[in-house]
């Protein structure tokens, strides 16, 4: 290797670590920042609980491997939203979970979430096999508009996200799967309100 090429490696490998510094510290000042907006006293000893401190850190390492802003926006609302009503201490597993499934979505599916969430209607006794049919057919047509893609290829963009567990199939033949809005969507929402920007 020349001296100039170990040269340049040096000084991309030292802008590289300066860059990724400045996004950890960024983000990690939006998280606190959130917080304090949201009324979390960090000098509280429920924030010194072991609970409190592993999500945090939990969230810290999602925040550090998402790009968007609307995923970044989600991940911070979850957490504040736990440690405003106590979740992060009395339900950990709640919060981590939505934490993990969010972090887990590309920019694409967040969208795709997000008109999930407004299409589909929740399961309930007396959901009626015509009421999903046609909130399932609105959800294919919107995410086609949406994302710019025909209707058979919003059915497998749509399908990608059951992995999470936010929608559930509704078993009943059909022209296509139709689906609800699963328990853990409803969770969702009670953390955050997904929107499209």
């Amino acid at each position: 290797m020349s001296l100039t090429t170990t040269a340049i490696n040096s000084v991309l490998t030292t802008a590289l670590k300066q860059g990724i510094s400045y996004w950890r510290k960024k983000r990690i000042n939006e998280l606190l920042e959130k917080l304090k907006t949201g009324g979390i006293n960090l000098d509280s000893p429920e924030v010194e609980k072991e609970e409190f401190i592993s999500t945090l850190i939990y969230t810290a390492d999602a925040l550090q491997k998402a790009s968007g802003h609307q995923k970044i926006n989600y991940l911070i609302d979850i957490f504040v939203k736990g440690a405003q009503e106590n979740k992060i201490i009395t339900d950990t597993d709640e919060v981590n979970e939505l934490l993990s499934s969010i972090s887990e979505l590309s920019n694409k599916e967040i969208i795709v979430l997000s008109l999930c969430s407004q299409h589909l209607i929740h399961s309930s006794s007396d959901t009626s096999g015509k009421q999903v049919n046609e909130s399932s057919e609105k959800l294919y047509k919107s995410v086609s508009s949406q994302l710019n893609i025909s209707f058979d290829e919003s059915i497998s963009v749509v399908a990608a996200i059951q992995r999470t567990g936010f929608i559930v199939p509704y078993n009943q033949p059909g022209k296509y799967p139709y689906y609800l809005r699963s328990y853990k969507m409803k969770t969702l929402l009670d953390y955050i309100h997904l929107t499209i920007n």
